[in-house]
């Protein structure tokens, strides 16, 4: 890679740079790939989710970037997140790992449960079921307050 993540974060925010690093990403193996975004992620999380978003592919590397993003992040943050790795991992994987989250981290599954409405498909039928079923887990568990 011609750039460390200091030396491009060092730099101002420009499109033709970016979409020059994202092509370089793309051109790397995903270890590389996710490594240098991983660092990426890691000292710029906005910046760095954007380009996970448009860069990897790895279900696996989605879901470290959601337990990251789980771990750190606030209740407002914690949509960009969503945002990168729903529609890479889909609504439902990302439930069952709020799921598993619960017992860790409730607050984290609170802060999430907040947004995830705006991600469902209220067409479907399956995933409202399974976002009410972990809705109304937190409620029980009083994680969420009536």
């Amino acid at each position: 890679m011609k750039w460390s993540v200091d030396q491009y974060i060092a730099l101002p925010r420009e499109t033709n740079r970016e979409n020059n690093l994202k092509k370089t990403l793309r051109k790397l193996s995903d270890k590389e790939r996710e490594d240098w975004t991983w660092e990426l992620i890691e000292k710029t999380p906005g910046w760095g989710i954007e380009i996970a978003s448009t860069c990897c592919r790895r279900k696996p590397f989605f879901e470290k970037i959601l337990e990251k993003g789980l771990e750190t992040s606030d209740v407002s943050q914690i949509y960009w997140w969503l945002d990168c790795v729903i529609p890479k991992l889909g609504f439902k994987k990302v439930l069952f790992i709020l799921k598993d989250t619960l017992e860790v981290n409730p607050n984290a599954v609170a802060r999430t449960l907040y947004w995830l409405p705006g991600f469902l498909d209220r067409k479907n039928k399956k995933q409202l079921a399974a976002y009410r079923m972990l809705f109304d887990l937190a409620k029980t568990k009083g994680i969420i307050k009536p």
